[in-house]
């Protein structure tokens, strides 16, 4: 393969930015800052040997840990070469949330579920009163996935929160939260697709985690997916890894402005955001894959849709426990799904049937 490293150069020498370029899946150039970013060196080193899941596409963008480092990476072309710019997430920072200031949050939302709760217990149906109660459910709602949010994050980046993976049984796992999802959406006019796979496929992963990035994906998609289009939900799987594809047909997402979605605590203009929502969603289902040792693909364009990708390895078949049956996981998922969907539902989805069983 020929390229010229002078023009690489020319390019990147001054960018504030961490480029390197792989070719023949060689590390084959990297600039000052690059330098600087990685650990130790990585020029003439092998990509599969410092990413997972490597080889990505151009056009991509990935959060992944490269040499025990978290990155978000933008992946282009530049003639025969896969050039990559490297970015440092900004999960860290939600460490230095003040103390208290979640408790507080939480405090204030236990006030407004008894009032909620209340206030419906009493109210006859289809009055003006059960309507003020369904919005005082969907703001609830609506304050508890920020909560939520930042409670992950935060545990995740401070260590607080414990991350327990064990086996889980995906199409079994997603099944179910596509029937959850499917029940509070089918007024929306946006149809939610999946087609279980035929042959058992087992992650080690924290199955509230999982559950909470896959919904909130799922959240992101239906935000720009108007009525009469689709969602799709997708399960693959290939020697030892697993693909889950949240996939829609809405909107599409302009290339400048894809890496800062991973990144907790930067700041977006109203312009910016087409759907309400905290900023954080995306940037912890980065770190979710993260955690877990994979990494989330996102490819996008305007127009053509979205489509992220969380790349994760299979359960070693031999590992002990993976022959007990799994224990049960989805306790919660009727409040996580009525959480993360409150940004994309209406606040009549918020009524007693919909809510029964909460």
């Amino acid at each position: 393969m020929h390229y010229s490293a002078q023009k690489l150069d020319n390019l990147f020498r001054c960018s504030a930015f961490p480029v390197f370029a792989v070719a023949d899946g060689m590390v084959v150039y990297l600039n000052g800052a690059a330098e600087r970013f990685f650990p130790e060196p990585i020029l003439g080193r092998s990509a599969a040997e410092m990413l997972s899941h490597w080889p990505y596409e151009s056009g991509s963008v990935v959060s992944v840990t490269m040499l025990g480092k978290d990155c978000v990476l933008s992946v282009s072309e530049f003639e025969e070469l896969l050039v990559l710019t490297a970015d440092a997430p900004l999960i860290a920072d939600a460490a230095a949330l003040p103390d208290g200031a979640i408790a507080d949050l939480a405090a204030s939302l236990a006030t407004l579920r008894l009032a909620a709760d209340r206030l419906a217990s009493r109210c006859p149906s289809d009055s003006e009163t059960e309507q003020c109660a369904e919005i005082l459910y969907h703001n609830y709602y609506k304050i508890l996935r920020t909560t939520e949010h930042l409670r992950t994050i935060s545990g995740l980046a401070s260590g607080q929160l414990l991350f327990t993976p064990r086996p889980v049984e995906l199409g079994a796992f997603l099944s179910d939260l596509v029937s959850a999802v499917r029940h509070l959406t089918a007024d929306t006019g946006v149809t939610l697709e999946y087609e279980p796979p035929a042959a058992l496929i087992t992650v080690q992963a924290d199955a509230g985690l999982l559950e909470q990035m896959v919904l909130n994906l799922l959240s992101n998609s239906f935000q720009h997916t108007g009525p009469g289009n689709h969602v799709f939900l997708g399960l693959g799987h290939q020697r030892d890894q697993v693909t889950i594809r949240v996939r829609d047909d809405g909107a599409g997402i302009p290339p400048e402005k894809q890496t800062a979605l991973f990144q907790y605590g930067s700041r977006r203009e109203a312009s910016q955001l087409p759907a309400p929502g905290s900023g954080l969603g995306l940037a912890l289902a980065a770190e979710a894959a993260r955690r877990h040792g994979g990494a989330l693909v996102l490819t996008s364009a305007p127009g053509a849709g979205t489509t992220v990708c969380v790349r994760l390895q299979c359960a070693d078949r031999t590992a002990s426990g993976l022959g007990m049956p799994s224990p049960p996981y989805g306790s919660q998922l009727r409040t996580r799904a009525l959480t993360e969907l409150s940004v994309v539902l209406p606040s009549s989805a918020y009524g007693r049937d919909k809510m029964s069983g909460e």
